[in-house]
């Protein structure tokens, strides 16, 4: 099985970035045909200006990275980040907030279409297993078909989760797994397994391989 670059996706997450930082990541980026890159609310319309004339979408995190904000607040920052051009955008989900992720969900979905995407994200990096497990039983519960899981987790936990998420529901559910510098021997293993995306951050170390193919 070959990789297609849009199934790639590039995660910018890091709040300490400088905007000469960003401006030379997404100048390196803009050169290759990636699905997505996903950055901090603050930096989309940035990204936006530095990606025009590509075909890569802009994705970002509403409530990130507690996502402990009332449902106001999440429906504040998902109206904003829609407003700001991003295509795809998730909203922070934990155990606690759920119920609260749950009608933010149901209240924006609508507005997600002609837009772009509504998801949800679920840091499973710091979670533990038991609430990982419960995490995925309940999002069968809410009609989300696009998830985002972790910011930068082993190859081993991402096939895993792989396995909880795909068989907590019956109904199809995109699933975007985000792993700390993976090889593109692990990319191939995680398509296969049944991730859509594969989120990277080690993209000047992978990109320019997948290129030269």
């Amino acid at each position: 099985m070959g990789i297609d670059l849009k199934q790639l996706s590039v995660l910018l997450l890091d709040s300490s970035m400088t905007d000469q930082q960003l401006k030379e990541d997404i100048l390196f980026i803009r050169e290759f045909g990636i699905k997505a890159v996903i950055v901090l609310p603050c930096q989309i319309t940035r990204t936006k200006q530095l990606l025009e004339g590509t075909t890569i979408q802009v994705g970002s995190i509403a409530d990130y990275p507690l996502g402990a904000g009332t449902l106001g607040k999440q429906a504040f920052e998902t109206g904003e980040i829609y407003r700001n051009g991003a295509a795809e955008v998730y909203i922070t989900a934990t155990l606690e907030n759920l119920p609260i992720s749950k009608q933010t969900f149901q209240m924006l979905e609508p507005l997600s279409f002609g837009k772009g995407q509504l998801g949800f994200f679920i840091d499973i990096d710091e979670m533990p297993e038991e609430d990982r497990s419960r995490i995925a039983f309940q999002i069968g519960r809410v009609n989300v078909k696009e998830i985002l899981l972790g910011t930068g987790i082993s190859v081993e936990d991402a096939l895993f989760h792989l396995g909880i998420f795909r068989t907590a529901r019956e109904r199809q559910l995109r699933v975007q797994v985000n792993v700390n510098s993976p090889t593109l021997l692990e990319i191939e293993i995680l398509l296969q397994s049944g991730a859509d995306v594969i989120g990277i951050n080690n993209a000047r170390e992978v990109l320019p391989l997948l290129k030269k193919k």
